[in-house]
C-alpha cells in the first residue's frame, strides 16, 4: 500500500460537543513524535474498543501540506486488495490526547491506530491483535469530513449575524440546521463506538461541499447584493408610489375647485334674482359643495318615486323658490340701504325688530328683512 493520508491540520468537533483547532504545528509535532518502538499503530476495520486483528501497521508518519500520512508495512494482501479496488471509502485515525496516562509521548497527540472504514474486515487467520484494553476516558472526534462541514456552516452562520442580525442568518444558515449537521456529526461518532479520537480523511465529494473561507465571504457578499438591489426596489417603488399620490391629490384638488366653482356661479346667479338673501350666500355655497356627490335623495310613491342624486335635487329646489328679495336703490321708507351690503341690511331688520317691539309687536327676522329691503310699513 502507498502513503495514507490520515488526518488534516483544522477545526473538529469532538463527541462531547466541544470543538478543538490543530494548527500545523500540532499536527507535525504528532508526525514527529511518532515511534514504533513506543507505540506501533495497527491499521485496523473500523474502531475498536478492545482487542481486534491488525491488517498491517503504520511503520511512520509524514507531515506535508497541511495533512498528515500514514507509511504501512506489514499489510496483509486481502486487505490490502479490498483498499486497492475502493472498499474502504473513508480511513479515520484515532490519537491519544496529549494527558492521556497511556500517551507515550506525554505532550502531543499521538496517533493509536488507524480504522478503515466501510466494508467488512476480511477473514483472516493467525492475524495479530492489536491491544485496546483498559484504554478509556479519552477525547472522541466524529468523522473529519462531516465535523468539518458542521463547522464551516456555524462559521457562517456566525459571520452573518456578526455582519447582519439573527433574522438574516435565519433566512440563509437556520440554527436548526447546523445543529443538526453537529448532532449527525456527533452520533456517526457515537455509532463507531471508539472511545478514541477518530478522524476520517476527505473524499472528493466531502471536499466539494465543503466551504472554503473564499466561498464564505463570495456568499457572503451575494447575499449584501441581494439586499441592497431589494433596497434599491423599495425605494424606487416609494417614489413612484409619492409620485401617484400627489398627481391624484392635484387632480382632486382642481376638481374641487372647479365644482366649487360652478356652486358657487349658481348660487350667485340665486342671489341675483332674488331668491337668496346676500347674507347666506358664502355658508350656502360651503352647504352645496361639501355635500357627497354620491350621495341620492328618493321621494314619493309608486309611479311618482323619484331618486336624484342629492345635489342635483337641491340645486332644482333652491332654483323654484320664489323671489324674497327686492334689490332696490332707496327702501320705500325713505331710508337709504345698500341692498348688496349683508350687514346693513341685517343692521336695518335688528333696529326695525327693536322699533315693532318697543310697540308691542314681534315679528320673525325674515320679516324684518323684507321690511327693510322691500321698504314695507
Amino acid at each position: 500500500m502507498k502513503l495514507i493520508p490520515i488526518f488534516r491540520a483544522g477545526r473538529h468537533l469532538a463527541t462531547n460537543g466541544q470543538t478543538y483547532d490543530f494548527t500545523d504545528a500540532i499536527v507535525a509535532a504528532s508526525a514527529a513524535a511518532y515511534d514504533p518502538a513506543k507505540h506501533e499503530a495497527p491499521l485496523v476495520v473500523g474502531h475498536p474498543k478492545t482487542d481486534d486483528p491488525a491488517y498491517g501497521w503504520v511503520e511512520s508518519l509524514s507531515y506535508r501540506e497541511r495533512g498528515l500520512d500514514a507509511i504501512p508495512k506489514q499489510v496483509e494482501p486481502q486487505f490490502a486488495e479490498l483498499y486497492a479496488t475502493g472498499r474502504f471509502k473513508k480511513v479515520s485515525a484515532s490519537f491519544y490526547p496529549p494527558d492521556h496516562p497511556q500517551n507515550p509521548v506525554p505532550g502531543v497527540y499521538y496517533l493509536r491506530h488507524v480504522g478503515f472504514l466501510g466494508a467488512a474486515p476480511p477473514a483472516v487467520k493467525g492475524l495479530k491483535a492489536a491491544s485496546f484494553a483498559d484504554e478509556q476516558g479519552v477525547i472522541e472526534f466524529a468523522d473529519w469530513a462531516d465535523t468539518q462541514n458542521a463547522s464551516l456552516w456555524r462559521r457562517l452562520r456566525e459571520w452573518i449575524i456578526s455582519k447582519h442580525t439573527i433574522e438574516e442568518a435565519d433566512k440563509v444558515v437556520p440554527d436548526y440546521a447546523v445543529a443538526a449537521l453537529e448532532d449527525a456529526a456527533r452520533a456517526d461518532a457515537a455509532g463507531s463506538g471508539s472511545p478514541m479520537m477518530s478522524y476520517s480523511e476527505q473524499t472528493a465529494e466531502e471536499k466539494q461541499m465543503a466551504l472554503t473561507q473564499q466561498q464564505l465571504d463570495q456568499q457572503a457578499a451575494e447575499l449584501k447584493k441581494q439586499q441592497d438591489a431589494q433596497a434599491a426596489k423599495d425605494v424606487a417603488f416609494a417614489e413612484r408610489e409619492a409620485k401617484i399620490k400627489t398627481a391624484e391629490d392635484a387632480q382632486r384638488a382642481e376638481a374641487a375647485k372647479r365644482h366649487r366653482a360652478a356652486i358657487a356661479e349658481f348660487v350667485e346667479a340665486l342671489v341675483k334674482e332674488g331668491k337668496v338673501l346676500p347674507a347666506l350666500k358664502e355658508g350656502l355655497i360651503a352647504f352645496m359643495a361639501g355635500t357627497d356627490q354620491a350621495g341620492v335623495v328618493e321621494f314619493g310613491e309608486g309611479d311618482k318615486h323619484e331618486k336624484k342624486p342629492a345635489l342635483e335635487w337641491l340645486k332644482s329646489y333652491l332654483a323654484a323658490q320664489p323671489k324674497i328679495v327686492e334689490f332696490k336703490e332707496t327702501a320705500k321708507t325713505g331710508v337709504e340701504v345698500d341692498l348688496d351690503n349683508p350687514k346693513e341690511i341685517a343692521k336695518r331688520a335688528v333696529e326695525f325688530q327693536e322699533t315693532e317691539r318697543k310697540a308691542g309687536r314681534e315679528i320673525s327676522v325674515t320679516a324684518a328683512v323684507q321690511h327693510v329691503t322691500k321698504g314695507a310699513n
